[in-house]
Parts: structure tokens; sequence; C-alpha cells
């Protein structure tokens, strides 16, 4: 009887040890190496992970491109580099060196992380406050392009426009000289000449950054009016251009000119609009106005800055078949008319003084009338 009762709480024990085993077995393999919350959220679509320094760089780099606040990279075990030391040398390298960063980003800071089987870092973007968000700057492969942008936001009337480039040689006086090159071929884009000032950033490899911005000396209520009437403009409307010969289009410009403003003193109304809605204009005006109506016409046509008996003049150029010609609409108001129109250097050259390094040479006005019998 005694050795029954001893076998069966032996048995008993061995039974209680075994369970109490099972239960220690179960705790043991439900244990795993902790994993951050976002990771188990499954909201981790946006890391990144880290192999080398040059993508380390370039994600930062995408960061400011989407204007992102914050992001997490996770580098990989093979990564080959001071985590710690890379980390701070990027962050410095994309802010110091990218044209973008240099323009709009205040700082870079970050957190790392050992997470048990890896490292991570949480990267932070602070943004200065400009006058161009991210999402509206135009960006460029190249530089050829910034021409018509120019174009395009003087027909706008915008006052501040930022151009990247991936790579330009164009310096910021550069951007300037073609901003005022722009409006002086097409002078109906503003009622008078818009000034305008570029600051740029460089980056790595020709990159560039143009903030630039566009004074157009009205304000924008006065800047909208004039321009609604420089629009309505059309002299020649119904009169049939079409049919008209190169020659006979230049004369309806000259003409309309001669016959319909009146010169001031130079540096007074010195714009467009004075010269064809106002009707008075000094010399810079009237020839600004001749390459407009020019333009519509489709001839081409470029101002001349230089001087008339030792005083500043403003005078223009055209082009008619193959040959170029002066032309001096304010001298064709206040004297004999066509004393001034298609003239060749060597006449122009005893009372005038230009440039002629900058300008084509210029024939005789018997060129371009055996060019067009």
């Amino acid at each position: 009887m005694k050795k029954g009762v001893v076998l069966l709480w032996t048995l008993l024990a061995v039974l209680l040890l075994a369970g109490c085993g099972g239960v220690y077995d179960k705790e043991y393999i439900s244990v795993e190496d902790y994993l951050p919350a976002s990771q188990e959220s499954g909201s981790d679509e946006d890391k990144i992970t880290i192999r080398d320094y040059f993508t380390l760089k370039r994600t930062i780099r995408d960061m400011v491109n989407r204007g992102a606040q914050s992001g997490t990279v996770i580098f990989d075990n093979a990564y080959d580099g001071d985590i710690s030391a890379d980390m701070a040398s990027a962050c410095w390298e994309v802010r110091t060196k990218d044209a973008l960063c240099a323009y709009c980003v205040e700082n870079i800071s970050y957190e790392l992380n050992h997470i048990i089987t890896y490292d991570e870092a949480k990267i932070y973007v602070s943004y200065m406050q400009s006058g161009v968000s991210i999402d509206e700057i135009i960006r460029l492969p190249y530089s050829t392009d910034i021409e018509s942008v120019l174009r395009q936001s003087m027909q706008e009337s915008r006052s501040n426009v930022v151009i990247l480039t991936g790579k330009s040689s164009l310096a910021a006086e550069d951007v300037e000289n073609m901003a005022a090159n722009v409006y002086k071929s097409d002078p109906m884009l503003s009622p008078k000449e818009p000034a305008a000032s570029v600051n740029m950033f460089s980056g790595e490899n020709m990159q560039r950054l143009y903030d630039i911005h566009i004074n157009y000396g009205e304000a924008a209520k006065e800047l909208g009016a004039k321009k609604e009437k420089l629009a309505g403009f059309d002299p020649f409307d119904g009169v049939g251009t079409e049919e008209m010969s190169e020659l006979d289009r230049a004369t309806l410009a000259f003409e309309y000119l001669t016959g319909n403003c009146t010169l001031c003193e130079e540096g007074q109304k010195n714009n467009i609009y004075c010269a064809v809605i106002e009707k008075k204009s000094d010399s810079e005006g009237i020839a600004l106005a001749y390459v407009a109506l020019c333009k519509q016409l489709g001839i081409e046509c470029r101002i001349v800055y230089g001087q008339y008996n030792m005083e500043n003049h403003c005078w223009n150029i055209i082009k008619l078949g193959t040959k170029y010609y002066h032309v001096d609409v304010s001298k064709g108001i206040s004297q004999q008319r066509w004393t001034c129109f298609l003239c060749e250097d060597e006449q122009f050259w005893k009372n005038y003084r230009w440039d002629v390094e900058s300008y084509p040479k210029c024939g005789s006005r018997s060129t371009i009338l055996t060019e067009n019998e």
C-alpha cells in the first residue's frame, strides 16, 4: 500500500514537472526582438534602406525636392562606413552643396537609433520662409529654356519666379540681361520695361537656382488696366497686311508712328504705353513701339541704344530680305520723314554713334528697293 502511494506521488510529480516545462517552453518561444510601433502598424513604406554614402545623400536631397519635413532611413547591415560620421557629413553636404537646399533649407537635423538588429536615422528638414514654395519652382534640365520662362512670367505679370537648372553657366547678371532682352524683343509684354534682379544659388556639377524678382513699376491694378489697353491696340486691323511685301509692311508701321505720335524730351515718357496709347514719347518709347508694330507685321526689328549728335538716342535696325537697315522713327517725326528710313551705316555715321560690334552691318536703301521690285 505504501509502495503504491509512493508510486502515485512520483507519477504526479513527473506530470506536474512536465506541465511546468511546457509552460516555460511556450513563454520562451513567444519572445521576439523588439520592433518599433511604426513597423508593427505597417506604416514603414516611406522608410528607405541605405547601403552606401551616395544613396544617403541622394535620399536627403530627394526629401527636399519633395518638400518633406521628415523621413526615416534604415541602414543596411552591410553598410560600409561610420554611420554617425556619415550622417553629419551628408546633412552638411546636401545643405551647402545643393542649389535648391541653399535657397530654401534652414536646417537639416537627425536622430540616430539602434534597434536590436539594425540602425535607423530620423531626418528632419526645416525650411526658410521664401517667396516661392518648392512645388512652384520651375525645373529645367538646362538653361536654354530660361528665356521662354521669363517671357511667360512677364505675360502673366509674375513678380517672383524661381528656376532650378540641372546645368547652367549663366551668372545672375546674364539672366538679368536676358530678361531685359526678352522685353525689348516684345515690348507689348509690359507698359514699361520691367526691372529684373536675380539671386543665384550654386550646387555641384553646374547646378544653378535663379531667384528672379521682376518689378513692373506699377501697382497691380494700374498694371492690369494698362496691359489690357495694350492688348486691345491693333492699328492695322482690317488693313490686309498679309498680302503686303516686307517693305510695304515696314513702311506702314513707320507711317503710322510718324503720323500719330509726337516727340518729347529724352528721359520723359520713355515707354511703349506712352507711345501707342498716349501718343507722346521720347526716342526710346517710339523705338520700342516700332519694334512692337514690326513684330505684329512679321518684320524682324530691334532697338538700338546709341547717340545722336553726342546725345543719348534710340532708333531701330530692321531686316528686310537678307539685309539690315537703320530706321529712326523719332527723327522721322521731327525732321523730313523719309531721310531717316532704310539708311545704311555710312549715312548714319555722320550724326549717329552706336556699338557697331553689337549690331549687324546695314546696307543702302537701293538694295531693298531692288530686292522688292
